[in-house]
């Protein structure tokens, strides 16, 4: 999720700088990536998400990895929206139920220890 998030500013036009923060507060993980790039259109935040959706010109761009961010996103019981970045870019910002995050399972999680982890936990 994060790796499509991070590639996603970078490929942004001007982006010199992303800024990533983590935040727990309570029961929720709060995580907000900003870049300073050329930011998004007002007219195209309420379609960043939409599948195949993209403003890069035609095979440069999938259109997948926001969509993929999102379902994921979704899927953890989270919440993820777009914003104007301090830097001057875009930002978009990550509510997940830290509980959520805490279990395993068969696929990626994230242990107690923090660290994370792949494949089946015994």
């Amino acid at each position: 999720m994060l790796t499509n998030l991070l590639r996603n500013a970078a490929q942004a036009e001007g982006t010199r700088r992303v800024r990533l923060s983590a935040e727990s507060r309570g029961d929720q993980l709060h995580l907000r990536l900003e870049d300073d790039g050329s930011g998004i259109r007002e007219a195209d935040k309420s379609q960043v998400f939409d599948p195949f959706f993209t403003t890069k010109p035609v095979g440069q761009g999938s259109g997948l990895g926001l969509s993929m961010v999102h379902r994921i996103v979704n899927d953890h019981g989270g919440t993820i929206g777009v914003f104007d970045s301090e830097l001057g870019g875009a930002g978009f910002a990550i509510t997940l139920p830290l509980e959520d995050l805490l279990e395993t399972g068969e696929n990626e999680a994230v242990t107690p220890n923090h660290s994370a982890t792949r494949g089946r936990q015994s």
